[in-house]
C-alpha cells in the first residue's frame, strides 16, 4: 500500500530504520533494500560511497550513520546499483536483504537475480515471488545458493502480509593475537620455548611469534618477528635496554575459521631481586610526634631483600618531608650497602626540623629508580602529619657585664674595661653560630657624639658561637678611653630571629683615668649581725695595700682587715666580699656600741687621692663610725 513507516530494522534493540530528523520518514518506500554487516566484527559497514554526504542522497538511508542502502527499481540499472554494491561487498560479509512496499519481481533482470544468488539466496525463490510480495532474506557473500534465511509471506492474500525476521548475526574472526603479561624485569634473557599444537593446522593455516622488547620509559620495540620455531635463543637482547618482554603469537585461518592451540610458552631469564621497606614499630608513640624546631629528630625503618637474588649495588634511600604549612618539600638520601639475598638491614632518616614548623609528611621510596626489581610498589611508605615541630618562639636573654659585674646605668668603670656580651637561647637545639642579627655600638663623650657601630673584624673584639655546654659570647675590650661618659647599646637575637628586647640594651658608663677612692662606708650601719665596705675606685689599678683598722672609743684596735680578707675588687662601685661580723682578733665577739674605723690605701707606696663623695660629712680626719646593735 505504499505506507510502510511502522517498519523497524532492530540491532541490538536500537532502530536502525528510524531517523533523527522528525521530518524524515526514513527510508523510501517501494525499493529494495540491502545492509552489509562485517563478517569478523559484525559490525555494518559501507561497501560504496556515493561521493556525496549521505543525508542529500536518497539512495542510503536509516540512523545516522546510514548503512541501509535503499534502491528503486528504476535505479537497478542506473549509476550506482544493486548490482554494483553487491559486487563491492567483500566475501563471507553478512547481507541482509529485504522489500519496501510494491516490487513487480516479474520485470527484473536475470542479471540482479544471479547477484542476490550470490549472496546465498536460492534463485528459484526468487522466480516465485509474486508482485508486491515482502520478503527478508539474511545471506552471506560467496555463499552457495539456499544457504540464506528466507522469510516470505506464508497467508493471502501476500501483498498485505507482515513479515518478520529474528536471527543473530555471528561473527568469525579468521586472524587474532595472544599477547602474553610483561615478562621482567631481567638481568639478562636465555632462550624462548613454546609448543604450539599443529596437528590440526589446515591448508593456509598460518602462525608466528613476535618478541617485543620494552624499555624503561615503557616503550615497545619488536626484537625478534615472524619466529616459527619451538625455541629462540634471547642471549643477544640486552637487558638494560629493554628490562622486560612481551610475545605475541599471531594467528591466521581463512578457511576453518579455528585457531591453533598454544600448549605453553616461556622465557628462562635472570630476574632482578626484589625488596620491601617495613617501618619498625614505636610502641606508645602517638602520631604527629610533637618536637621543638631545631630538636633533631630520626625514626627507623628495615629494608628486606625477600628475593634469591642479590643486589648488584647499594640501595638509594630517597625521603622527603612535605610542610603543609609553607607547601614546600624537603628532600634528601641516603644509600644503605648492597643487600644480599633474604638479609635485610635496618636505618635511620635523620629529618631537619629548622624552618618546618607545623604538621609534616614523610615520604619514603627505596631503589625508586636505580636498580632493577621485580616490583616498586612495596619500596615506598607514605606518612600523612607524621611529624609536627613547634616553632621556636622565645626570646633570647642579653646579659653585659663589665669587668665581670653587672653594672647600673651611669657606674664608673676601667679605662679600659673588659665588656662580656653573652646570648642565652632556652631552644637548645637552635645553637647561635654566626653574628647575624648581632649589633654592638659605642658612644663617644661629647654632646655631637653618635653611636658608632663595633664591627666583628675589631681587634679589641672576639667571640665564640654557641656550643651544647656554652653560650654564645662576644668579648669587647676598648683601651685607654679618656675621661667621660660612654654609652653602649646591643641589640641580638637568636637563630630564629627572636629578638632579645623590644628595645636595644642602652647603658651608660663613666671613665675616670686618675686614681682615686672614695670613703669605705660600712654597710648596713648601725648592724647586728654583719656589715660590708662599700667604696668607689677609679683609675687602671687596684691598690696594692688595703688595711682596715676597727678600733674602740678610746683608740683600741681590736680588728684589723687586710686586702686579702677583702675579696675581689674592681674599678668603679665595690661591696666588699668580706662582711665583719663584729668579732675582735680572737673571734670573741665585741659589745654593743659605737665603733671607729679608719682606711689605709697606698698603690705604688703613694696613699691614693681620696675622692669626695656625699658621705663625707660623716668621718673626720678619716675616721668613720661603726655602730653594733644586737
Amino acid at each position: 500500500d505504499g505506507d510502510h513507516t511502522d517498519t523497524k530494522l532492530l540491532l541490538d534493540g536500537s532502530n536502525f530504520y528510524e531517523t533523527n530528523a522528525p521530518s524524515d520518514p526514513g527510508c523510501r518506500t517501494n525499493t529494495l533494500n540491502i545492509m552489509a554487516f562485517d563478517f569478523q566484527s559484525t559490525v555494518p559497514y559501507k561497501p560504496q560511497s556515493f561521493g556525496q554526504p549521505d543525508v542529500l542522497n536518497n539512495r542510503i538511508c536509516g540512523k545516522a550513520p546510514q548503512n541501509i542502502y535503499n534502491f528503486t527499481e528504476a535505479e537497478f540499472a542506473s549509476g550506482i546499483n544493486p548490482e554494483t554494491l553487491i559486487d563491492n561487498i567483500k566475501d563471507k560479509d553478512k547481507v541482509l536483504i529485504f522489500s519496501l512496499g510494491f516490487l513487480n519481481y516479474s520485470t527484473w533482470p536475470t542479471s540482479i537475480k544471479a547477484k542476490l544468488a550470490q549472496l546465498g539466496i536460492n534463485p528459484s525463490t526468487l522466480d516465485n515471488l509474486e508482485d508486491g510480495e515482502p520478503f527478508i532474506f539474511l545471506g552471506a557473500k560467496g555463499e552457495n545458493a539456499g544457504t540464506a534465511l528466507e522469510v516470505l509471506a506464508t497467508s493471502l492474500p501476500k501483498q498485505e502480509q507482515e513479515i518478520q525476521l529474528n536471527s543473530v548475526v555471528a561473527g568469525s574472526f579468521f586472524s587474532g593475537s595472544l599477547i602474553s603479561e610483561k615478562i621482567g624485569p631481567a638481568l639478562s634473557y636465555d632462550i624462548f620455548t613454546n609448543n604450539l599444537d599443529l596437528t590440526n593446522q589446515a591448508l593456509n593455516e598460518i602462525y608466528s611469534f613476535d618478541i617485543i622488547g620494552i624499555d624503561n620509559q615503557n616503550i615497545s620495540s619488536t626484537l625478534f618477528e615472524n619466529i616459527q620455531s619451538s625455541s629462540t635463543d634471547l642471549s643477544s637482547i640486552n637487558a638494560n635496554t629493554y628490562p622486560y618482554l612481551k610475545i605475541i603469537l599471531n594467528l591466521e585461518d581463512k578457511t576453518d575459521l579455528s585457531p591453533l592451540q598454544l600448549k605453553k610458552w616461556s622465557v628462562e631469564y635472570e630476574a632482578a631481586p626484589e625488596g620491601i621497606i617495613l617501618k619498625r614499630s614505636n610502641e606508645g608513640v602517638e602520631t604527629p610526634i610533637i618536637i621543638q624546631e631545631g630538636q633533631p629528630f630520626d625514626t627507623g625503618f628495615t629494608y628486606w631483600n625477600v628475593s634469591k637474588k642479590d643486589y648488584s649495588d647499594s640501595v638509594k634511600v630517597n625521603f622527603n618531608m612535605f610542610n603543609r604549612q609553607s607547601r614546600n618539600f624537603y628532600a634528601d638520601s641516603i644509600n644503605l650497602l648492597p643487600l644480599k639475598a633474604n638479609d635485610s638491614v635496618n636505618f635511620n632518616l635523620s629529618v631537619k626540623t629548622i624552618d618546618r614548623n607545623g604538621k609534616n609528611d614523610l615520604n619514603i621510596k627505596v631503589n625508586d629508580s636505580e636498580q632493577l626489581e621485580v616490583h616498586r610498589n612495596n619500596n615506598n611508605i607514605g606518612l600523612a602529619n607524621y611529624l609536627e615541630i613547634n616553632p621556636d618562639q622565645a626570646n633570647p636573654i642579653l646579659e653585659v657585664s663589665f669587668d665581670g659585674v653587672f653594672i647600673l646605668d651611669g657606674d664608673i668603670v676601667s679605662p679600659s674595661p673588659f665588656i662580656n656580651i653573652i646570648i642565652k637561647d632556652e631552644n637548645q637545639y637552635l645553637l647561635k653560630e654566626d653574628t647575624t642579627g648581632i649589633d654592638l655600638f659605642i658612644k663617644e663623650p661629647c654632646e655631637e657624639c653618635i653611636f658608632k657601630i663595633v664591627a666583628f673584624t675589631n681587634p679589641n673584639l672576639m667571640w665564640q658561637p654557641a656550643t651544647e655546654e656554652t653560650d654564645f659570647n662576644i668579648e669587647y675590650s676598648p683601651s685607654n678611653l679618656s675621661d667621660g661618659i660612654y654609652a653602649l647599646r646591643v641589640q641580638a637575637n637568636d637563630t630564629s630571629g627572636n629578638d632579645s628586647g623590644t628595645e636595644p640594651y642602652e647603658i651608660n658608663f663613666e671613665v675616670i683615668n686618675e686614681s682615686t677612692v672614695t670613703n669605705f662606708y660600712p654597710y648596713p650601719n648601725p648592724f647586728s649581725s654583719s656589715t660590708r665596705f662599700v667604696f668607689t675606685l677609679t683609675g687602671s689599678e687596684i691598690p696594692e695595700d688595703i688595711k682596715i683598722q676597727i678600733m674602740t672609743i678610746s683608740g683600741r684596735v681590736v680588728r684589723e682587715i687586710l686586702r686579702e680578707e677583702l675579696g675581689a675588687i674592681r674599678i668603679g662601685n665595690n661591696i666588699s666580699d668580706f662582711a665583719w661580723d663584729g668579732r675582735d682578733e680572737y673571734g670573741d665577739q665585741l659589745a654593743n656600741g659605737t665603733y671607729f674605723y679608719k682606711v689605709y690605701i697606698q698603690q705604688n707606696g703613694q696613699e691614693m687621692t681620696h675622692r669626695n663623695s656625699g658621705g663625707d660629712q660623716g668621718f673626720k680626719n678619716g675616721f668613720g663610725k661603726i655602730q653594733l646593735l644586737r
